[in-house]
């Protein structure tokens, strides 16, 4: 609940029109949304995870439900169905493959002056709990304004199971 208040205070930070709002500024707000959003996607807490037997999808909607708050509601359906939102990381935790995000570096950025939309290219740096190797994967996201606040309207981003499975 703790982290949904986060998130849903760092939208609001997030102006609509993002006006009076340096581009440096906006660039740094924005990485701290797709880090929480990359959060919510691949870190699973060890101890707060319930391993459901023959089922590792049984977590799937507890990921789904966190996620839904940053997505547009035309982003929304489609996201948790097309993109497998909640798949990775609770196939991981079913194997005992814990995810932490260790940072998300911005690689391009365009804000539309028209639209107020950010189309955003990043990397993803991920550790598995038991391994002390980082690895990345490349990103892309676009945010629109939506009721002053910004939602994910497109989101792709290039991290599957296997590169985490030995």
């Amino acid at each position: 609940m703790r982290m949904i208040l986060s998130a849903i205070l760092l939208l609001f930070s997030l102006t609509a029109c993002s006006s009076g709002i340096s581009e440096d500024e906006l660039k740094e707000q924005t990485k701290k949304h797709l880090v929480e959003y990359t959060k919510i996607l691949y870190e699973v807490k060890k101890e707060e995870y319930v391993k459901t037997p023959g089922d590792f999808t049984a977590y799937i909607p507890v990921i789904q439900e966190k996620a839904k708050p940053y997505l547009t509601k035309k982003e929304e359906p489609e996201s948790l169905i097309k993109l497998n939102i909640g798949f990775t990381a609770a196939y991981l935790a079913y194997n005992d493959i814990f995810l932490k995000v260790e940072d998300v570096k911005i690689t391009d950025f365009k804000r539309d002056e028209t639209t107020g939309s950010l189309n955003i290219s990043y990397t993803i740096f991920l550790q598995d709990s038991s391994k002390s190797d980082v690895k990345q994967q490349s990103g892309r996201v676009t945010l629109i304004p939506e009721n002053e606040t910004f939602k994910i309207d497109y989101y792709w981003d290039d991290i599957r199971t296997k590169q985490f499975k030995n």
